[in-house]
Formats: structure tokens, C-alpha cells, sequence
């Protein structure tokens, strides 16, 4: 291109652009965590995590987000041996106001740390949380940091729940970890806000609705956000990687100087449209799967496009099933299916999620159990189940194979026609007889 069709390429990016204005409105609004500058991913889930869990502290909210906390683990992963014996209930009516929260606990006798150990004496409970750092051997760190606990004298013969905090919801390597996403830290955070607004200070509230704001829009992407940046990447994809890449091959000095305070001013924004707008190759197998599918329709992707959730078609005929769903889950319908990616495999797996009415889930998990040969997990039957896995397959990936869009569709293909192909009649025939109504 000339130098002033360049020019012209750029002046059409960001100056006649509407989506190009929302997007830079949007990134600039003010928020005093960031000017505070403790945007740091890490530094920051767990400073905030360490003051919620600990009772002693000015939140005034006692005891209750520990509890929240440890409830939360034990939901999630209901068929975990770490959580076997707890019991939500009791939990949730102990007294944990002599916890001890100690990020970055370190043993006496050996130099490793982990992120944040939570100790209460009274209910003979360690709490050990571990977030998903890149390390070589992340297997051998784990084992390590729940034997210094069992070894440590000040922990003898307490129960020891080990949780790995991730923020795609990938499964920890060793079995005995549970799993919780920071979409589950934040969504606990949205309900303590929403039920002890009166007991909090008009300042918490302010400080807790900024750091959800902020995180959002790192961790659970905004949709109108992304969906900006792949509108304004579809349509100048050309001059942003243009721009980007610096070029040396400038023709005129107003090109030079055009090019360049372009970057000045909105570098950073150009970069987020870049990072944003690309489609990952999971996305786009997800979007070829879909479209070769007239049978099933697409939920929602989660967790940085790292799960895709989708239902069969023939569920919008069942009378009742929609509205026994709870409208904050993953899908419109309480029994649905995702794609999840996962280091080293692809999975997809068939899941009963919550309904409205517990006692309506119980009755279908029955059903289930009684009219299948689906394997129920026996913590799905208490009444404060909300996730049940009732059937899952997987494929292993090498990390290359995961660039591939061919290799991806066409094992997702596999996984849904084969693996899950006597699945996928028996399950609608089970949903089609339930009664969805209680008279």
C-alpha cells in the first residue's frame, strides 16, 4: 500500500470507527485498584483471598466466607476423598473464628512455601490452597506441600483439604487436590456482597464491586468486550498488524509521524484487539462441530474459552425441563454437555447440573439411577448436591495437536458420535419419561 491509502487504513481504525470508541471508552474508565497498581494477577487473587478467609479481620463479615469457602470446595467436587467426610451442614454451623489464614506458610524445617494455609484448631481442619503456576514438576510441588502439612506437628491427625485454584478449571495432577476455579472466588465474592450489603461499610462494598470489576475483565471475559475486538480485528486486522509490528518501511514523514503516535496513543488498546480478537483454534472446532451438528445447539463457553457447553435440540420440546434449570448455570437446561480442555486431553462430558427445586433434582437423579446404566456418584443423592457427573470420555492431546482446528474437530466428532453415541439416545430417553412437573 501507498502511504496515504495507509494513513486512510488507519484513520478509518480509530477515528471513524464506532466499536474502536466503545473499546477505548470502555478500557480507560477509571477504577482505584488499578491507579493503585496492584494489578498483579497473582500478588492479588491471593491478598484478597487471605483477607476474606481470615475472621479476625475489618470486613466484619466474621466467619462466614471461610465457610462459604470450604462449602464451595466440597460441592464441587463431591467425589473427591479429600471431601468425604466433610459434611455441609456441619460446616456450616461450626465456629470458625479461631482459623488461622496464613499466606505464603512456610515449615520450619524445610524452604518451601505454599500459597495460603488455612488452620483451624476447633473444627481439626487444614485448608491448603495451591493457584496453577507454571512449574516443571507441579506434580512433585503439590506432594510436597501436603506432606510438610501432614508432617508438621501442629497439624497431627487433622483433616487436611488440599484445593488447586485455577482459573480455567483444569483438574490438579494429583487426585487428592480439589479443584476451584477464581470464577468460583469471584462468584462467592458477588454473594457475600449481595447478602450482608447492610453489614458491610459503604467502603467495602465499593472496594469489593472495584476488584470484581477489574478482575472480570482479566478472568471471566466480557463478552461485549470481546466481541469489540474480534468485530474491529475482522475488519482492520491487516493495519493493526501493520502497526504492531513496527514497521521500517516507512515511505513519508506524515506516515512516520501518523504511525507513530498511533502506537503512542493506542498501542496498549491495539494489543488487547489483537490478543481478544483472534478465535483460539479450540473456538473455531467448537463453531465447526456446531455446525455440523443440526441436533444440538450452543450454551456458553467458560473459563477462557476453555470449556464449550452445548444441549441437544430436541430438550426446547420437553415440557417443564427449561424451567426446572437455574438461570445463572452454564446452559438454559439442568442436564447438558461441554467440551473441556485440559493439559494433555480433550474430555467431553454429559453433567446434572442444579435445578430450582433440590427436591425435584433428587427425584431426577433417582429416575436416573433406577432407569439407566449411568453410575451415580453417592453424594449426588444429598439434597445439596448441585453438579453431578454422570458420564465422561477423553482423548489425549499432545500441546501441538491443540493449534490443529482439523485434529480438534475431528476428535470431538469422535468423542460425541462414538464414545458418547449409546449415550446420547439413552439420556434423552430417560429425559423425554421423567415427569418435569410435581403435581
Amino acid at each position: 500500500m501507498k502511504a496515504d491509502e495507509i494513513i486512510g487504513e488507519i484513520t478509518r481504525l480509530v477515528v471513524h470507527n464506532d466499536d474502536f470508541s466503545k473499546l477505548s471508552s470502555s478500557m480507560e474508565s477509571f477504577n482505584p485498584l488499578k491507579v493503585l497498581d496492584v494489578y498483579n494477577y497473582e500478588l492479588k487473587q491471593l491478598n484478597m483471598l487471605s483477607w476474606l478467609l481470615n475472621p479476625q479481620e475489618n470486613h466484619r463479615l466474621g466467619d462466614y466466607f471461610i465457610k462459604e469457602f470450604i462449602n464451595k470446595v466440597v460441592i464441587s467436587n463431591e467425589e473427591n476423598e479429600s471431601v468425604k467426610n466433610l459434611s455441609q451442614i456441619e460446616l456450616h454451623l461450626s465456629n470458625f473464628y479461631d482459623a488461622q489464614v496464613t499466606p505464603h506458610w512456610k515449615s520450619l524445617r524445610k524452604s518451601k512455601t505454599i500459597d495460603l494455609v488455612i488452620h483451624s484448631a476447633k473444627n481439626n481442619i487444614v485448608v491448603i490452597v495451591l493457584h496453577n503456576e507454571k512449574k516443571e514438576n507441579i506434580s512433585l510441588h503439590m506432594q510436597e506441600c501436603y506432606a510438610m502439612i501432614k508432617e508438621d506437628i501442629k497439624f497431627t491427625n487433622a483433616h487436611v483439604l488440599p484445593v488447586y485454584l485455577t482459573d480455567t478449571g483444569e483438574e490438579a495432577p494429583l487426585s487428592n487436590y480439589c479443584q476451584l476455579t477464581y470464577e468460583d472466588f469471584l462468584s462467592l465474592i458477588d454473594k457475600t456482597i449481595e447478602h450482608h450489603h447492610g453489614e458491610l461499610s459503604e467502603r467495602i462494598v465499593l472496594f469489593l464491586k472495584d476488584y470484581l470489576s477489574l478482575v472480570n475483565q482479566e478472568l471471566v471475559q466480557d463478552e461485549k468486550l470481546v466481541t469489540l475486538c474480534q468485530s474491529i480485528y475482522r475488519e482492520h486486522k491487516d493495519i493493526i498488524h501493520w502497526l504492531l509490528q513496527k514497521t521500517s518501511a516507512i515511505q513519508t514523514r506524515e506516515l512516520h509521524k501518523v504511525s507513530q503516535e498511533t502506537i503512542n496513543r493506542y498501542g496498549k488498546l491495539l494489543s488487547v484487539i489483537l490478543e481478544k480478537g483472534k478465535e483460539d483454534p479450540f473456538t473455531i472446532a467448537m463453531k465447526n462441530f456446531m455446525q455440523d451438528k443440526l441436533e444440538v445447539s450452543l450454551s456458553s463457553s467458560r473459563l477462557k474459552n476453555t470449556q464449550h457447553w452445548f444441549y441437544p435440540i430436541k430438550f426446547l420440546s420437553i415440557d417443564g425441563m427449561q424451567q426446572a434449570a437455574v438461570p445463572s448455570w452454564h446452559s438454559p437446561y439442568p442436564v447438558s454437555y461441554y467440551f473441556k480442555k485440559e493439559q494433555g486431553k480433550l474430555k467431553l462430558k454429559l453433567e446434572i447440573g442444579p435445578f430450582k427445586d433440590p427436591t425435584l433434582r433428587m427425584e431426577f437423579i433417582k429416575f436416573v439411577n433406577d432407569n439407566s446404566n449411568f453410575t451415580i456418584n453417592v453424594k449426588a443423592f444429598r439434597v445439596e448436591s448441585v453438579s453431578t457427573c454422570i458420564k465422561m470420555e477423553a482423548i489425549p492431546f499432545e500441546d501441538w495437536e491443540w493449534n490443529k482446528v482439523e485434529i480438534i474437530t475431528t476428535r470431538m466428532n469422535h468423542l460425541y458420535q462414538y464414545k458418547f453415541s449409546e449415550t446420547n439416545n439413552e439420556i434423552l430417553n430417560l429425559i423425554e419419561k421423567f415427569r418435569w412437573k410435581i403435581s
